[in-house]
């Protein structure tokens, strides 16, 4: 077990590398709406190109009124075709075609089968920031908190694999890996 002593003269600096990611968050929350309406002209780039896209007209360059117009909240079911087509190795079903796939995670099935959500190289980006943003606010609360040691709770993020080869598993898991 390291010493508290010395997690904290070595953390302390990786604290303060990762605090970045708190500032800029804090600095968006001012222009909130500008900095949502951006995030979703993102998100929505990530999706064009592919089929779930163009069969429900999806442009990168709508607003939020328009993409609840094209896309109303529905069940799974409407989204799970191109899953499947995805987890066979069609990148495009979902996402514009270079988009990196990292795994799909499973979720635990409790009210019917488990269900396959992709995880892309931009969403794990944006997973971890969110864990980082979290976790410099509580070190910023607490700031013995992250000095303490830490203990990871996982599960596997590769504990299967698709028709087209993409790991199955707990996004946990892969952000213990990372």
């Amino acid at each position: 077990m390291i010493p508290p002593l010395v997690r904290w003269l070595v953390g302390k600096p990786v604290l303060a590398y990762r605090r970045r990611e708190l500032t800029r968050f804090l600095a968006d929350l001012p222009r909130l709406r500008q900095a949502q309406e951006a995030k979703l002209r993102h998100l929505l780039a990530g999706l064009a190109g592919g089929a779930f896209a163009r069969d429900f007209g999806i442009d990168p360059a709508m607003g939020p009124d328009a993409l609840r117009k094209a896309l109303p909240v529905a069940p799974f079911g409407r989204v799970e075709p191109y899953v499947e087509r995805l987890k066979k190795g069609e990148v495009s079903a979902l996402f514009a075609p270079d988009t990196r796939v990292l795994m799909l995670a499973a979720t635990s099935g409790t009210t019917a089968a488990a269900k396959h959500i992709p995880v892309t190289e931009a969403s794990f980006k944006e997973y971890q920031r969110s864990w980082t943003v979290w976790g410099c606010g509580v070190a910023e609360r607490h700031p013995l908190v992250p000095f303490g040691g830490v203990l990871n709770l996982a599960s596997g993020w590769d504990i299967a694999r698709t028709e087209g080869g993409f790991p199955v598993g707990s996004i946990s898991g892969l952000l213990v890996a990372a």
